[in-house]
């Protein structure tokens, strides 16, 4: 039985050692974009899910990082160690998607107000977020 899912499987040759050593300059946005409030397997990779999520109705919003050094070699320090890292690279991925979403972008028309169509505001962060010139590979719209 597989512990992974299908995309991160796909991400995983694309970006080698993942998330030792990203965001870089090749690669500044992160590999995955999820729009909605609920995760997906899709992208849980061997060591991490390669995805950031972005809730079109609270925004991206990071917590607060407060790292505590522990040398500890303990099953929970190696944990807490490996959540910090994922904030930390967050945090760095976090400067490009908001600016992104601070852009101004013209959409069609067409597109529902905001807050009456929920699929049609995940598309409008998808848009806006490639608009921006982005270099994420794979958006989902839950």
């Amino acid at each position: 039985m597989l512990s992974t899912g299908w995309l991160a499987r796909f991400l995983e040759t694309r970006y080698k050692n993942y998330p030792q050593g990203f965001p870089d300059k090749l690669h500044p946005d992160p590999p995955a974009i999820k729009t909605g409030d609920t995760g997906s397997f899709l992208f849980q990779g061997n060591d991490i899910d390669m995805s950031v999520i972005i809730n079109p109705t609270t925004g991206f919003q990071l917590p607060d990082i407060d790292i505590v050094g522990n040398d500890a070699d303990t099953f929970a320090a190696i944990e807490m160690q490996n959540i910090s890292e994922v904030l930390l690279q967050t945090q760095r991925y976090s400067q490009n998607i908001k600016k992104a979403l601070g852009t101004s972008f013209e959409h069609s028309k067409r597109y529902p107000k905001e807050g009456d169509n929920p699929l049609a505001d995940q598309l409008k962060i998808v848009s806006k977020l490639i608009n921006s010139g982005s270099r994420t590979q794979v958006y989902l719209v839950i």
